[in-house]
């Protein structure tokens, strides 16, 4: 489901706190040290995100919109990951989402003179596993313990088990545990 919001919609009084709250507080998250995973799970729950038991979120992660993110158990997310939650992000248990990851849940309506906001959730399935610098766009479901691999761009649904690179990216194989 893509919602669309324009630029008068998109920065009522509320949103602005809630937005100028999470400025002001998020370079405590970006650069906490290494370790620190439980503070910045706490700093994210704090802004209305759902974080799961032993979730490690590394440093210089960027979270554009807390209260849009929804993260399962046993997630790692690596560093200079990019979470851009204008829509809903969820990720489910026993995900690995890989340094430099882009999740975006937002984009422009370039062909609307008033360039409004689309965003569409993302949905990362149980046991996928993002690799280095792969990028999730709007609107995507990536399917139970598939693997989309370092560099890929995915716009379309990854079905479960599969192996997907390139861009954009395509199915080239399954996973099977045996």
């Amino acid at each position: 489901m893509t919602r669309i919001i324009h630029a008068n919609d998109s920065l009522n009084f509320s949103m602005k706190c809630r937005r100028v709250g999470w400025e002001l507080v998020k370079p405590l998250f970006y650069h906490s040290p290494r370790p620190m995973f439980g503070f910045r799970n706490a700093l994210l729950r704090m802004f209305g995100a759902k974080i799961g038991k032993r979730v490690h979120i590394y440093p210089h992660v960027q979270v554009k919109l807390p209260w849009n993110v929804r993260i399962g158990n046993n997630v790692g997310i690596g560093e200079d990951t990019l979470l851009y939650s204008w829509g809903m992000i969820t990720i489910e248990e026993d995900v690995v989402i890989s340094h430099k990851c882009q999740l975006c849940s937002g984009s422009h309506d370039c062909f609307d003179p008033d360039f409004p906001v689309l965003f569409s959730p993302i949905v990362v399935k149980k046991g996928a596993w993002l690799c280095t610098q792969a990028f999730i766009g709007p609107g995507v479901t990536v399917g139970e313990y598939a693997v989309i691999s370092s560099g890929a761009i995915l716009m379309k649904k990854a079905k479960a088990w599969g192996i997907y690179v390139g861009n954009p990216a395509m199915k080239v194989g399954e996973r099977s545990f045996t």
